[in-house]
């Protein structure tokens, strides 16, 4: 019933930059839907069900009555819950969706920068320096392979050839209308 209703946390982080925290409460977030619809492809196994309620890879079974499954049981259908309590309830009906919620602190009340640096680039440090879990070749923080995959894309981004075509046609689609 609820949609994936994100929560993103972001704080100032350690030498690396920001640690940031963004994520879906369902087990794929919409947007993968989306672009699986979109590339012809299936989604992970146990994310999403039918409008029948059993599982289902194929992203048309979404976009047909279908639902998201909470990632996390029971902790993500809570967070889901009350992302959708907030932004709708609290905050009142709003269009397009409104389910997220955002709280800015500044942090400067509670510590300088440079020592809240300091101290959040020891605890980041020591997460890094401990055993990665088996299979795992390091233990990440939140925010940093997006960095990195940003920096290593050099501006590019991919997308699968069908997605591609999309865009072109309605690009084309687009203009002619403009030129009416």
């Amino acid at each position: 019933m609820l949609p994936t209703n994100p929560w993103c946390i972001g704080i100032p982080g350690g030498d690396h930059g920001p640690v940031v925290m963004d994520f879906a409460t369902g087990k794929v977030a919409g947007g993968w839907i989306y672009a699986a619809r979109s590339a012809g492809a299936l989604l992970p196994e146990g994310c999403i069900i039918d409008r029948y309620g059993n599982p289902t890879q194929d992203p048309e079974d979404y976009f047909d009555g279908g639902a998201i499954l909470p990632m996390g049981g029971h902790k993500g259908y809570a967070l889901s819950l009350m992302a959708e309590l907030i932004g709708e309830a609290m905050l009142g009906p709003a269009s397009p969706e409104c389910n997220w919620f955002l709280l800015a602190i500044d942090t400067r009340k509670f510590r300088k920068p440079d020592a809240l640096q300091a101290a959040a680039e020891e605890v980041l440090s020591d997460l890094r320096n401990c055993p990665p879990a088996p299979g795992f070749d390091r233990v990440e923080i939140p925010g940093e392979r997006e960095r990195e995959q940003r920096r290593l894309s050099n501006g590019i981004i991919a997308i699968p050839a069908d997605t591609w075509q999309q865009v072109l046609e309605l690009s084309g689609k687009l203009k002619k209308e403009k030129n009416r």
